[in-house]
């Protein structure tokens, strides 16, 4: 039943490393190839989310908030997070009062970013100012509810997928709209109405929590279990780990605890 859908079709063919089976998927948002049927079927589920967020993008709820995120002070940060290095050069000239505003932590991010932009770190302070400002103002709160009601894993590395979470998800947020995908596609006239919203074998604390959030209850727990700060910040850096491959990594390891604690008793 997931062979084809309106946006996809898997590629009949599938060759074999003697392990696994690679599959090819053709699609109006590109083609990939996939290792294994149970990424394969993630694959095909983000291809639907992607399909839906396209949709909300057509909607009218989508065009007001379009029309609402163009207004101050959001507009400042919006336009830091999408063009950081030109716009840390202004810091704090034309939004230095808005980060007095909205928190001390983001006026010492644009404090940071400035003098690392002296120095010509523009990469660290683009980096700097874009992250602080997106998170004092709850962007990967907006970004994970979003996640959550398509049903996928807010850390996958599909990387359109991604793009169109941020787009989405900014522009509500930004607006000041609540989030609400299924009635976003209803109000732009799409027949479908997303339903699922939750991937089996997804904890709740992966839409819960922000990506510091895990990282700190992470680190945590790995120092709970006598590994030392060295390996834990080797592991919690590590980019070929995506945070939800973390998280699953420190929970299998606390339950090995528990396992290995009892059977000593």
């Amino acid at each position: 039943a997931d062979v084809a859908g309106p946006a996809h079709r898997v590629r009949e063919n599938v060759w074999t490393d003697g392990y696994m089976g690679h599959f090819i998927i053709d699609s109006d948002y590109g083609d990939m190839e996939v290792i294994g049927q149970e990424l394969t079927r993630v694959r095909i589920h983000e291809l639907q989310a992607i399909r839906k967020l396209l949709e909300v993008s057509k909607s009218d709820l989508f065009a007001e908030g379009v029309k609402r995120s163009i207004e101050q002070p959001v507009a400042a940060v919006k336009n830091i997070a999408k063009d950081p290095v030109g716009s840390v050069k202004a810091v704090p000239k034309t939004v230095g009062h808005f980060f007095q505003k909205i928190g001390q932590s983001v006026s010492n991010a644009a404090s940071n970013a400035k003098e690392q932009a002296e120095r010509g770190e523009d990469s660290k302070a683009a980096a700097g100012i874009g992250n602080a400002a997106k998170g004092i103002i709850g962007f990967e709160s907006a970004k994970l509810e979003c996640a959550k009601q398509l049903g996928v894993d807010p850390y996958t590395d599909n990387a359109r997928l991604q793009q169109e979470i941020e787009k989405i998800s900014w522009v509500f947020f930004s607006g000041g709209l609540p989030l609400r995908i299924g009635a976003a596609v209803a109000s732009g006239g799409a027949s479908m109405a997303l339903t699922v919203t939750k991937v089996v074998g997804l904890p709740d604390e992966i839409y819960s929590l922000t990506p510091s959030e895990l990282a700190l209850r992470n680190q945590q727990a790995l120092a709970g279990m006598g590994v030392s700060d060295e390996v834990s910040r080797r592991f919690l850096s590590n980019e070929a780990l995506s945070i939800t491959l973390r998280c699953s990594i420190v929970r299998s390891l606390k339950a090995l605890g528990v396992l290995i604690e009892r059977g000593t008793r």
